[in-house]
């Protein structure tokens, strides 16, 4: 087996997925007819149930594992992807082109979001499939699909290979509606040879047309690696929160935290934006959220060099709330530099620049370094719940600030 290596997140088509049939379709019956023989298969003695029931156990093999390569070709493009299904165990393994991971296990999927992270979320069952892994193969969840319009069988042939065709229509879903039509060509042992795509979009009068290719063989299961299947194999391709502070450090921002941890708090997320050119890195840390009697609470630190800083604070429209006339401005020392205090007496900005809103105090810290300015202010939590809204807790985080250094491997 090959391409096992290291993926890097790209945006899909959602053409491609529509492509595969995929699991976004929801799943179902629908009126069916039936037509002449096709060799040696007598297509007039099945029913739209017995072709899917067998097409389903044609990929289930005692001791093997299914391997599908599923090569996509569009109109200017052309995409390659892999699925791994022993669903014997109920577990898939799928590799779509060289960009991104997928784990189904346990009626869950383990994928990366489209910002690297690692995720390990529930996955529907579908009427008459028990093994929620066969969603892992597109047309398997076109079969079994709830909102089926549609369904003809009939006598076939792909490159003078007999085969079953399996036409299913259904309706379109998206930003527009429509309807999309599968034709999927099994062969006499109800493997998948082709699937010809193609989606009406009639608000827009637009056509799309893919057809999908079919290399099929069976792996015994003990010559895949350990491992193979675990969601485990997804979460060692994540990019973590570090990991995108190390590539601002990179572009030339010099960053600033206060670790994986910090007094029971984790990094949950940082984010570089950039917006005309100003270029913002926001880390943010959280805690509790553990019970719901400790809800969750969060400190956002933003970044900017100081060329930035100077552009964003002269585009704003109007003063941020720290600079208002209402707001305590109390001279602190801050890693060895002076520093400001600010509080906004019994209010709560609802975003960063927003007008206060009635609660608690609300608290921030703006810190000029050499080469980077720091906005610190603790955020979320209903009032009295968010430990760093006060002034001694506050500075003593922004004092343990430290420039930063990727974690040791």
């Amino acid at each position: 087996m090959e391409n096992h290596g290291a993926f890097a997140m790209k945006p899909m088509f959602l053409f491609l997925a529509l492509a595969l049939g995929g699991i976004a379709f929801a799943c179902g019956d629908g009126d069916q007819s039936i037509s002449g023989p096709p060799g040696q298969v007598a297509v007039e003695e099945l029913s739209f149930e017995e072709v899917r029931e067998r097409a389903l156990g044609a990929v289930s093999r005692p001791g093997q594992v299914y391997h599908s390569t599923q090569t996509v070709e569009g109109r200017d493009y052309t995409f390659t992807s892999e699925v791994w299904l022993d669903l014997e165990r109920d577990v898939a393994r799928v590799e779509e082109g060289e960009h991104r991971l997928r784990i189904f296990h346990e009626e869950k999927i383990a994928e990366l979001s489209p910002r690297g992270r690692f995720q390990d979320a529930g996955i529907w069952h579908e009427p008459g499939l028990d093994k929620t892994s066969a969603l892992s193969l597109g047309y398997i969840a076109t079969l079994f699909a709830r909102d089926i319009e549609s369904t003809q069988l009939s006598a076939a042939e792909v490159e003078g290979i007999p085969a079953v065709l399996v036409e299913v229509v259904r309706p379109y879903r998206g930003d527009y509606t429509g309807t999309a039509t599968t034709k999927l060509y099994l062969d006499e042992a109800f493997l998948p040879l082709r699937l010809d795509a193609r989606t009406e979009i009639s608000e827009i009068g637009e056509t799309r047309d893919t057809s999908t290719r079919f290399d099929n063989e069976f792996v015994e299961r003990d010559s895949l690696p350990e491992g193979f299947f675990s969601p485990e194999a997804v979460r060692a391709l994540e990019v973590t929160p570090a990991d995108d502070i190390a590539r601002a450090a990179e572009a030339g921002l010099k960053p600033y935290w206060l670790g994986e941890r910090f007094e029971g708090m984790a990094l949950e997320d940082a984010m570089e934006t950039d917006s005309d050119g100003i270029r913002i890195l926001h880390v943010t840390y959280r805690g509790g959220g553990s019970r719901p009697e400790d809800p969750p609470f969060s400190v956002d630190i933003r970044h900017f060099t100081t060329d930035d800083w100077q552009r964003w604070t002269a585009g704003l429209e109007r003063a941020p709330w720290w600079e208002r006339r209402a707001a305590i401005r109390t001279p602190v020392v801050v890693l060895g530099v002076e520093a400001t205090l600010y509080e906004f007496p019994e209010a709560v900005p609802p975003v960063p620049n927003g007008e206060p809103e009635g609660g608690e105090s609300a608290w921030l810290v703006l810190v000029h370094l050499e080469d980077t300015v720091l906005l610190i202010e603790p955020s979320g939590g209903p009032p009295g719940s968010n430990p760093y809204r006060d002034a001694d807790a506050l500075l003593r985080l922004a004092n343990s600030m430290r420039p930063f250094e990727r974690p040791s491997e």
